[in-house]
């Protein structure tokens, strides 16, 4: 189950103060961070990290600004859709990040989890191989009959009765 940092938290912008908000903080917006929000290197960033993202990731981003966007922000062809990330407020751009990096993380597990199972299907193969041989050795065993020691004790049974 996950557990979820929860704080309290007072802002004041614009000499306005607003109410204590107890969320969670790793999802929601933080007005604090509106600064960055405009920062060339942090559009910059979120350009690049968008362009590293797979098909999944990338629908994830449309799905979550479509939500506050409608379809005429974005431009779709054939070969892909675009949006100019300079028209979203900086509410969508924290969003954006935030989802970016959700994904950047999941992409991430995704590939340990390849890694593990690829690692477990080779187990697999070499208990398989090691079994198998196993099994082939006790089905010659009991593929020959009995052995010579087993007919001598059968023939002295069968001599005693």
């Amino acid at each position: 189950m996950a557990t979820f940092s929860l704080k309290a938290t007072t802002v004041r912008k614009g000499g306005n103060i607003k109410p204590a908000v107890i969320a969670d903080g790793s999802l929601q917006y933080n007005p604090l961070e509106d600064h960055k929000a405009d920062d060339p290197k942090f559009i910059e960033d979120m350009v690049r990290n968008i362009s590293q993202l797979d098909k999944e990731c990338h629908e994830q981003i449309y799905l979550a600004l479509r939500k506050t966007k409608p379809k005429k922000f974005f431009a779709a062809n054939n070969i892909d859709t675009r949006f100019n990330i300079n028209g979203l407020n900086d509410r969508e751009k924290q969003l954006l990040k935030r989802t970016i990096q959700l994904c950047i993380e999941d992409m991430e597990r995704k590939k340990i989890f390849d890694q593990f199972t690829g690692t477990h299907r080779q187990e697999i193969a070499k208990l398989d191989v090691k079994l198998q041989g196993d099994l082939d050795a006790d089905m010659d065993v009991a593929d020959r009959g009995p052995s010579e020691a087993e007919k001598i004790r059968e023939m002295l049974q069968m001599n005693k009765s």
